[in-house]
């Protein structure tokens, strides 16, 4: 386990380099300054220098939660202490095109997404398109004595009356139209197909929990079907990430307007110790899958950081499309007040999933 846990940790931070880099290259390429670059957060512990180049720093921090590159011509919200905060002089500061800023805020983003995008080959092309399959989880303890003899925890249901069960809704649907009928019923034990007769009960089920499992399994497919079934897993990927994403946007809007059943709870939210824990679970259960995670959380983590809401790359860039119809000096001080606002936002939030990390939440609900 703590093999996995020290995995899990590499790969976030993985993803986090990643974003950071797609900052680094696109601004080198645009010919920005990026006198610092830094592993680790700088706000707490000494620091470290690995190494300079001619115009580049590269900084060791010992909190390893992150990383970031310092490129003061983007003239952030830090640009006007930048030469006190990291200690270095910069000299005579270039102009650059508003054009070039937006997409080098935009870089990090699109790194995250085009790593995931090269994961879901990899997964597909290594160990075939992951196809989703019903487990039973447990038989119940009113279950026929027949189901109870015939299924056992961790089959699979493969078919029932000639229709492939795909997902949840197949299953019930099926069993819903033959409530105290005979049915065929295929399960996979073991790689072993089972053909089974058995009868569904009065209220249209087997008497058993189920699960869904994402089973990858290889086929003989071509090289232009696996590029197929890559693009659109991929898709699969990033709707799911950016239904997550719109959800956390519109949830405080719902609780406004008093439908907060719909939103997004508080208390569902979860943080780095949950995700690293989860992730490590996950990890353990073997390549594919470890594989399939690392890309959703880098299509996450890519959409996360363009909600419009500073200090994230999605609140520069609102601002720099802003900047381009009214000018820099009739925003500044509003850019400053929406950044200092998104920060403390930010540190709340942070300071919420910890407390659901560590499971303050439910004690307090359990006191008071």
């Amino acid at each position: 386990m703590f093999l996995a846990v020290l995995i899990a940790i590499a790969i976030l931070f993985l993803i986090i380099l990643v974003h950071e880099l797609g900052h680094f290259i696109s601004a080198r390429l645009f010919g920005m300054k990026t006198p610092v670059v830094g592993l680790g957060l700088p706000f707490w512990g000494p620091t470290w220098i690995i190494f300079k180049t001619k115009n580049i720093e590269f900084r060791l921090h010992p909190v390893l939660l992150g990383a970031y590159v310092a490129i003061p011509e983007m003239d952030d919200e830090s640009a006007k202490e930048f030469e006190e905060q990291f200690a270095i002089e910069l000299g005579e500061k270039r102009e650059f095109p508003m054009w070039q800023k937006i997409i080098v805020s935009a870089a990090g983003s699109l790194a995250n997404i085009i790593f995931a995008l090269l994961l879901t080959f990899i997964l597909i092309f290594s160990s075939g398109k992951p196809v989703e399959r019903i487990m039973i989880s447990t038989i119940e303890n009113n279950a026929s004595q027949e189901i109870k003899e015939n299924f056992k925890a961790a089959d699979l249901i493969i078919q029932i009356q000639d229709k492939k069960i795909l997902k949840s809704e197949d299953l019930i649907n099926i069993l819903g139209k033959n409530k105290g009928k005979q049915v065929n019923v295929i399960i996979e034990r073991e790689n072993k197909l089972i053909n089974l007769n058995l009868k569904v009960n009065e209220e249209g089920r087997f008497g058993i929990s189920i699960s869904s499992l994402a089973q990858f399994k290889k086929d003989n497919t071509n090289f232009i079907q696996n590029i197929k079934y890559s693009f659109e897993q991929f898709a699969n990927y990033f709707a799911f990430c950016f239904s997550m994403i719109k959800k956390i946007i519109i949830s405080p809007f719902l609780h406004l307007t008093g439908q907060g059943k719909s939103a997004v709870q508080i208390k569902e939210l979860s943080g780095i110790i949950k995700v690293t824990e989860m992730l490590a679970k996950i990890v353990q259960e073997g390549f594919p899958y470890a594989i399939q995670l690392w890309a959703v959380f880098s299509i996450y983590i890519g959409l996360f950081n363009l909600i419009p809401l500073l200090p994230l790359d999605g609140g520069h860039i609102l601002f720099q499309i802003i900047e381009i119809f009214t000018g820099r000096s009739k925003i500044e001080k509003i850019r400053e007040y929406t950044a200092q606002i998104g920060l403390t936002l930010c540190l709340m939030l942070v300071v919420i999933v910890t407390l659901n990390d560590l499971g303050i939440w439910k004690l307090i609900d359990k006191f008071f």
